[in-house]
């Protein structure tokens, strides 16, 4: 009754059932009691309890298969079987034992578990009340045992959830997921008892994997390490449906070559297929022949599924960061990113007393580029340029796109000389020329350079955001004086370059200002013919005063509206109002033949300039045959100047090539192009009187006009002299100062109708014309 007692109070407790029943079966110490445990899934049976308890290094339990093993066969003949431990199958008896009785436990329809009773290979067998005593506990082992089972498996299945739980709430936390996968690997050999697990992604190649996380395994098994799959992985990777796979294996199955070095002798394997990703193998292994249950598999199968979930949403994470710091076109940092990078070097410059340096780079000619050959090609450009940039900076260096064509170089630790060690490096690495559609480019850049030194004598902190900011400015400062020397150079920022280029930077926000609100002035200055004394043309010129610059020269203004984006604008502008202004002079009766207007080599380099300037004649009412264009004889040479110019011909507008002899004409060209007009520039009539050179050049420029047919006018006539001389050699279109200085439109109008303030016969007579 003790024992019986002793039994009730044990409800639960597996290792005190044990206990008991060792005691029930008599005096014998000898004896070896074991208790198998069918699990909840009705598949295997596990050893739970034994007595007396065996030593820690005695051995892991089996778990074995009931079809496998004959369990089904001793439940279904529900009688005891008595055999020797070597005749019965593996696992059912401890090593060592001898005579062994297997008694099933069976209570209603259920079938918990198996005790089993043996005593050591030599001893005296089992005694008939020995047999009968274990056969007697049949039934009263079974509603326990049964009992304990349950609350075994609702304790393991609890702890699993948590686990599970844990695994989820990690996989789904909206902060770094750095170092989830060790922990993951670590949760998982604690839920379902595995000597090892490892995460193992697939590479690129499809026949190789990368360690990504383990546990169980030696060192040599590191996060990193890359090994050949197996032929059972690759088939489970290419298999139609995803499934749990558990097997006894040899060390070769488990995880592929790595298994060798964890001796396992069951698997149980899944695949992940994270989205967007190589396949992810999860692999979990016992040293024993203990297969994995049905609750292991579904918490493995549940586990990669978290897993999964965890490396989609890193994914997207990962992908977000690179999008929110990285430059759609070129791959490199973006604007976000370098000031990120620039308040972190900052912060570590004041801790180490190392400079920060920033190299800024601008393309230079870029924008023709773009507007000549299409947004396609020049993209092209700038992730080729991207590329050989990152290919010259030192590995801790960073390689931004700030937008457009600016490029910048964060160098930490780095003072004004390895800066500009860095700036060479990368104005050397664009000098190859790049194919790009019909043409090859060679890049050229300007590169302004700045420097950061922290104070060691500070007392107050950095304002780290602010020093950031002003070394931007600095470097672009320093990058607009290279562009303004030339370009294809580097400059370092200093004080003097700063007021040199805040003025451009002013005059440039100014004259984007002045556009808009229409603050800009038209100057007309006539063109006579020497042979009527009238005048033939006038030749627009535009003039600027701002309140806070005054007044501000063509020659300071035009040139930073041809480096910025500004010049079509301002061309559009003037074209607009010159051409108005013709149509009205028209209605009131002037006899003038045409209005010019220059246009810059930008516009020609965009597609439709015809088409654009048709469009703004027609809604100002002005014929095109009453404006002259004046383009740079450079024009006729390059690119696809030569075919605007035809276009603009086509339309019924003039064409005159302006400054001509200054720089590289190409004779052919005016040939296969029929401008009408050729303008000698100021500098060949300056010299006229007093440099054969010059004299000769203008004599054989009116010859070349004779033959082809082209009229010349000579700009900056300033005497009397030089008036007579043109004249005498056949120039019959003058233009310049002593005829009339550049003069608003009124007083344009009033020589247009009533003659210039000095009549050309005046000067011609002062300069002793006879």
């Amino acid at each position: 009754m003790d024992h019986v007692r002793a039994l009730r109070g044990a409800s639960g407790d597996l290792d005190e059932i044990c206990r008991v029943a060792s005691g029930m079966l008599g005096p014998r110490t000898d004896l070896e009691v074991t208790l198998w445990v069918l699990d909840l899934d009705g598949e295997h049976l596990q050893v739970e309890a034994r007595w007396p308890p065996r030593p820690r290094d005695a051995g892991p339990d089996v778990l074995i298969d009931v079809e496998g093993h004959g369990y089904g066969r001793l439940l279904a003949g529900g009688e005891p079987v008595r055999a020797d431990a070597r005749s019965l199958p593996v696992g059912w008896a401890l090593d060592g034992a001898g005579d062994t009785l297997l008694v099933p436990l069976a209570v209603a329809d259920r079938r918990p578990g198996v005790l089993v009773v043996s005593v050591p290979a030599g001893a005296p067998p089992l005694s008939d009340d020995e047999v009968a005593a274990a056969s007697g506990l049949e039934e009263r082992l079974a509603l326990l045992v049964d009992h304990a089972r349950l609350l075994i498996g609702a304790r393991r299945s609890s702890v699993r959830q948590g686990i599970l739980r844990r695994i989820g709430e990690r996989a789904l936390s909206p902060e770094s997921l750095d170092g989830l996968e060790q922990l993951f690997v670590e949760d998982v050999r604690s839920a379902i008892d595995a000597d090892a697990v490892i995460v193992y992604r697939a590479l690129p190649d499809g026949v190789n994997a990368v360690v990504v996380a383990q546990v169980g395994f030696p060192a040599v098994a590191r996060p990193g390490r890359e090994f050949p799959l197996s032929p059972h992985t690759l088939a489970m990777i290419g298999a139609d449906r995803d499934e749990v796979v558990a097997m006894d294996v040899d060390a070769a199955m488990y995880a592929d070559t790595l298994a060798a070095a964890v001796g396992a002798a069951a698997s149980c394997k899944v695949v992940l297929r994270p989205k967007g990703e190589t396949p992810v193998m999860l692999a979990a292994g016992r040293r024993a022949s203990r297969m994995f249950a049905g609750p292991d598999r579904r918490f493995l199968a549940a586990a990669a599924q978290l897993l999964t979930t965890a490396i989609e949403l890193r994914s997207s994470q990962a992908k977000l960061r690179h999008e929110a710091t990285a430059d759609a076109l070129t791959g490199l940092a973006n604007r976000a990113m370098l000031y990120e990078r620039l308040h972190a070097a900052i912060t570590t410059a004041d801790l180490t007393g190392e400079p920060v340096a920033l190299v800024l780079a601008d393309l230079d000619g870029f924008k023709l580029v773009n507007d000549s050959m299409g947004h396609t090609e020049g993209d092209r450009l700038l992730a080729t340029v991207a590329a050989r940039l990152a290919s010259v900076v030192r590995p801790d260096d960073l390689v931004a796109r700030l937008g457009g064509d600016e490029f910048a170089v964060v160098c930490s630790r780095t003072d004004e000389r390895g800066a500009v060690a860095v700036a060479e490096r990368s104005l050397e690495a664009l000098g190859g020329a790049i194919a790009l559609a019909h043409r090859r480019v060679a890049p050229r850049a300007s590169v302004g350079v700045a420097v950061y030194e922290p104070d060691a004598t500070r007392a107050e902190p950095t304002d780290v955001r602010a020093v950031a900011t002003q070394l931007v400015q600095q470097a672009d400062v320093a990058m607009y004086r290279a562009k303004a020397a030339g370009g294809s150079r580097v400059a370092v920022y200093d004080a003097v370059l700063d007021q040199q280029v805040r003025r451009r930077l002013a005059v440039e926000e100014g004259l984007r200002a002045a556009l808009a609100d229409g603050a800009l002035t038209l100057a007309f200055q006539p063109i006579v013919d020497l042979a009527s004394g009238r005048i033939r043309s006038m030749e627009t010129l535009v003039r600027w005063f701002d309140d806070e610059l005054g007044h501000v020269s063509p020659g300071e203004f035009v040139p930073i509206a041809e480096e910025s984006d500004l010049v079509c604008d301002l061309d559009a502008w003037v074209l607009r109002h010159a051409a108005a202004q013709m149509v009205r002079w028209i209605a009131a009766g002037a006899q003038m033949e045409r209005i010019g207007v220059n246009l810059s080599a930008r516009n020609f380099a965009q597609p439709g300039l015809a088409a654009r300037v048709s469009r703004i004649l027609d809604e100002v009412g002005c014929p095109p045959g009453r404006v002259l264009v004046e383009i740079t004889e450079s024009l006729l040479t390059e690119g696809v100047g030569p075919a605007a110019v035809h276009e603009l011909l086509a339309i019924g507008i003039d064409v005159a090539i302006d400054d001509f002899g200054a720089g590289f004409s190409s004779l052919a060209q005016l040939k296969r192009v029929p401008v009408r007009y050729l303008k000698i520039d100021r500098g060949f009539v300056a010299g006229l009187l007093t440099d054969p050179t010059d004299g000769a050049i203008i004599r054989s420029t009116l010859a070349l006009a004779r033959e082809l047919g082209k009229r010349v006018v000579a700009e900056g006539v300033e005497t009397p002299e030089q008036l007579r001389e043109l004249g005498r050699l056949g120039c019959h279109l003058v233009q310049g100062y002593l005829l009339g200085r550049p003069s608003d439109g009124a007083t344009a109008g009033r020589w247009l109708m009533q003659g210039l303030d000095t009549p050309l016969a005046e000067l011609l007579a002062a300069a002793g014309h006879p």
